[in-house]
């Protein structure tokens, strides 16, 4: 089970750099603000105050502006030279001057026609720059604020799909949707199902967690795997029921395990899923009963860790961040803890500690 953080960045609206660009004109006797003495002949008025011509000179080079254009910044004027390039902001894009229209994203500035064509991220629904705010999913994909509650989710990774491109591809009978990437490696034939699932056998096999209970796996809608869970989530992905029976007064135990998957699932969550309902077979088999939540869900999730771990795939790192980064108290927490007490005590006295303690270390 998976949880993903949806981003939400602003941009300031397209504006004027707070510095500008004034017209000089020619001014007859009065007194210089700079020297304080009479300007006989001619000399500039800049936003109301006369200088004599050489006195108008710029913070930076101290040299005078004349009857050159010049740019105000904080109080100070500047020749268009040192205001270019040592004043100014420059374009986190084209690296040039900004001067003018402006736009600031993620504390970057750039020119309006630089975010525009070549930064801002575009709306899938509108296909237009997100100017004024957009929702940021895991993948990159933006929504403006506009379209926000027209998109629809990919069920397995959270990204963004817009409306106008699901399709029977997309779309399953229980009504999830899932996005073209989640939809490339989707398994959905009860054979790839079982090689992969003996796949991650193996691969748990080799680091210590061996799996040696035999059960059933079969592939559920999203109806089905809630039937099957007292407390069905959105996230919940797999469940694995468990059936005790003793016979002769408890000397003989038959023990029946069956992991039902949701059905589509893209490959590398497969995995994961598979490998943390394994987990919980293991779990049944070898540890004490009712071992506390975070202690037990944190275990498996970091099973589905490892597994991932060995998929070098864009997707197989892709899911390793939403373990990661899973904000749930048992699911994320409790994989955290998890992954700091292996790192501490190793894998396989890990599972000596589950074999023997109801709570968690921490």
């Amino acid at each position: 089970m998976f949880n993903l953080l949806v981003k939400y960045f602003m941009l300031l609206p397209a504006s004027i750099i707070l510095v500008a660009l004034f017209t000089l004109a020619r001014v007859e006797a009065s007194t210089c603000t700079y020297c304080h003495k009479e300007i006989v002949e001619s000399g500039i008025k800049v936003e109301g105050q006369p200088f004599h011509v050489e006195h108008f000179i710029c913070a930076n080079c101290l040299k005078p502006i004349g009857a050159g254009d010049f740019y105000r910044d904080n109080g100070r004027y500047f020749d268009r030279v040192c205001f270019e390039n040592f004043i100014t902001d420059k374009c986190n894009y084209c690296i040039e001057p900004i001067i003018g229209e402006f736009i600031t994203y993620e504390s970057k500035v750039y020119h309006a026609d630089c975010y525009n064509d070549h930064v801002g991220k575009k709306c899938i629904v509108c296909n237009e720059v997100a100017i004024g705010g957009a929702y940021i999913d895991i993948r990159e994909n933006a929504v403006c604020r506009r379209h926000r509650d027209d998109v629809l989710e990919c069920h397995s990774c959270f990204s963004y799909v817009s409306p106008d491109l699901v399709d029977g591809s997309r779309r399953y009978s229980d009504g999830r949707v899932i996005c073209n990437l989640c939809r490339a490696t989707a398994v959905e034939d009860d054979n790839e199902a079982t090689a992969i699932m003996e796949e991650v056998k193996a691969q748990l096999a080799g680091v210590g967690l061996v799996i040696d209970r035999e059960f059933k796996l079969k592939f559920v809608s999203i109806d089905e795997l809630s039937k099957l869970s007292s407390s069905y989530q959105r996230e919940q992905l797999g469940v694995t029921r468990f059936r005790k029976t003793e016979i002769l007064a408890g000397l003989v135990t038959f023990q029946d395990f069956e992991i039902y998957i949701l059905s589509g699932l893209p490959r590398p969550q497969l995995k994961a899923v598979l490998a943390h309902e394994m987990m919980h077979v293991w779990q049944f088999v070898n540890a004490p009963n009712l071992q506390n939540l975070q202690l037990c869900e944190g275990s498996c999730q970091y099973a589905a860790y490892l597994v991932l771990m060995d998929d070098n795939s864009e997707e197989g790192q892709f899911f390793s961040k939403f373990i990661e980064e899973h904000k749930d108290s048992n699911y994320g927490d409790g994989f955290r803890f998890v992954l700091a007490e292996v790192k501490r005590r190793g894998f396989k006295p890990w599972l000596e500690y589950l074999k023997v303690n109801k709570n968690p270390p921490w």
